[in-house]
């Protein structure tokens, strides 16, 4: 059964206008059962109770922190797409930790989120500030065990990263890649750039199931050839299409004079 790329929970902490951690969390609560219709069962080892929603809105007053969320999920994916490829070696990170309080300010970002590529649940954990990546920590759930891929941590003492585990089982990591990491970019970056068929589906998943769309007056706007482009790359086409016929029929049994 193939399961289509979803995001289960993101959290962030001390980015932007986030002083403490923040959840944003799609698993569907076990009290309602009700509007089964809305929610996804992902049938994946470790899953097997929980049901993901298809769509959240986040709604709140003005400058209330919505847009930070999203500006910290595209951070992420910035870290993820372009932090090998994306900046100058010797380049500051852009990162934007809480203002308000100097502890704050010297902290790192921390980024978290869980994800499904591929039929594979995975977690990747990141903290950074503007002059390196201090953790990168990616995990993996094949058979709904966890499996730790890698675990970068930057230790202060040596001026360099610790990696666990020290021998991993069930991933690759390639000494040469580690070398070629950069203090400024991600591990997960850089291998993807060097062709490790391991973290593919992880890279492919933030360069392209994870969208962002600027709706506003300066963004760009929905058009019929975005929708079908949208509905060709899930593979459900036929689905839409039949859909799309059905209601233009009761459309204009409704509304046609004739």
């Amino acid at each position: 059964m193939h399961i289509k790329p979803m995001i289960i929970e993101f959290r962030v902490q001390n980015h932007r206008s986030f002083r403490k951690e923040q959840t944003f969390n799609l698993a569907a609560s076990n009290y309602d059962k009700s509007l089964a219709e809305n929610l996804i069962t992902p049938d994946l080892a470790g899953l097997s109770d929980t049901r993901i929603i298809k769509a959240a809105a986040l709604y709140g007053p003005n400058a209330g922190g919505k847009t930070n969320v999203l500006l910290a999920l595209r951070f992420l994916r910035w870290l993820v797409v372009e932090s090998a490829t994306g900046q100058k070696p010797e380049a500051k990170l852009p990162a934007e930790p809480f203002r308000l309080d100097r502890e704050s300010l010297e902290a790192p970002t921390t980024l978290d989120i869980t994800f499904v590529a591929e039929n594979v649940r995975y977690e990747l954990a990141v903290a950074v500030t503007k002059q390196r990546v201090v953790q990168e920590r990616l995990v993996a759930y094949p058979s709904g065990r966890a499996q730790v891929w890698y675990d970068r941590v930057w230790n202060e003492a040596t001026k360099h990263y610790d990696w666990l585990p020290e021998k991993p089982t069930d991933f690759h990591r390639d000494p040469g890649i580690v070398e070629k990491t950069r203090e400024n970019a991600l591990f997960l970056s850089t291998a993807a750039q060097w062709n490790n068929s391991q973290v593919a589906p992880v890279y492919q998943w933030f360069s392209s199931s994870l969208q962002f769309m600027n709706l506003g007056a300066e963004g760009a706007q929905l058009s019929h050839e975005f929708t079908a482009q949208m509905v060709n790359r899930s593979g459900d086409a036929r689905k839409y299409r039949s859909e799309e016929r059905r209601v233009g029929k009761e459309c204009r049994s409704r509304w046609s004079p004739y």
